[in-house]
């Protein structure tokens, strides 16, 4: 069950664990062969500087315990450690313009962005930095942590963020004002949805996740159960919204409802 588009096998050229492909003077990393545990990224191969991580080429790994990553790195792309199981933390080389870690954590140099938590993290609860703004595409994927602390300063949830994640509630601060499709998708633990009463973008209504007027579903929890009839006041249900939500056994749309 996932929400990306596997990569298409393509010969590659090999440096020792990894497989790589050059484009414009730099290196992209686009897979992994190795045995896991502690790895570490190059910072040049072949003489050319390691720019990029690619699109879920780290993906599935599960023996991975700990990725380090050279500052020559600039840019992450999309699912590059979905599915690390055993990951547990990142480091970032202390010269890197362009990214740093936090007690495990992969974010952005500023700090502002939240990148990647290591998908073999578990425990009781997160509580992300105040520093961070925006949460990236697929960040929390997969993880297994019951409970995330958000704070006020998060303007932006990306797509399939806490995607598969052990979730059992989750409170969206008054700050977020966009929310990316799927970004709660197949939490099969998510029980309800709560929004801090002074949103001006979102709101929660019995447990779901609306529009601040309730006119758009945007995400049912996937950990609840039976039959649900939609308020008659929707007249949308967004992408994604009733991902993955095994115990639902029907759903009841009002007459105004002109968009699925």
């Amino acid at each position: 069950d996932s929400p990306f588009t596997m990569p298409t096998p393509t010969a590659m050229a090999q440096f020792g664990d990894f497989t790589y492909e050059v484009a414009n003077g730099a290196v992209t990393i686009t897979g992994y062969t190795g045995a896991g545990g502690e790895v570490v990224i190059p910072e040049q191969i072949e003489g050319l500087p390691v720019g990029m991580i690619g699109y879920y080429s780290f993906g599935g790994k599960r023996t991975i315990t700990q990725v380090s990553l050279p500052a020559s790195v600039t840019s992450i792309e999309a699912y590059a450690f979905d599915g690390c199981s055993g990951l547990i933390g990142f480091e970032v080389a202390p010269a890197s313009s362009a990214f740093s870690a936090f007690q495990g954590v992969l974010f952005n140099k500023s700090g502002s962005d939240l990148v990647s938590f290591p998908g073999g993290r578990a425990g009781d609860e997160y509580i992300i930095p105040s520093s961070v703004t925006s949460i990236k595409q697929a960040a929390f994927i997969r993880n297994r942590l019951a409970s995330i602390t958000i704070p006020s300063t998060v303007t932006s949830i990306e797509s399939y963020v806490f995607w598969q994640s052990g979730l059992t509630s989750i409170t969206l601060p008054s700050s977020v004002a966009s929310i990316g499709q799927g970004a709660f998708g197949s939490c099969e633990s998510l029980t309800r949805f709560e929004v801090a009463p002074a949103s001006s973008a979102f709101s929660a209504f019995q447990g779901v996740l609306f529009n601040k007027s309730g006119s758009v579903l945007v995400s049912f929890p996937g950990g609840r159960g039976g039959e649900y009839v939609i308020p008659n006041n929707v007249t949308s249900v967004g992408p994604n919204a009733f991902s993955g939500c095994p115990g639902l056994t029907s759903v009841t749309a009002p007459a105004g409802v002109t968009s699925i």
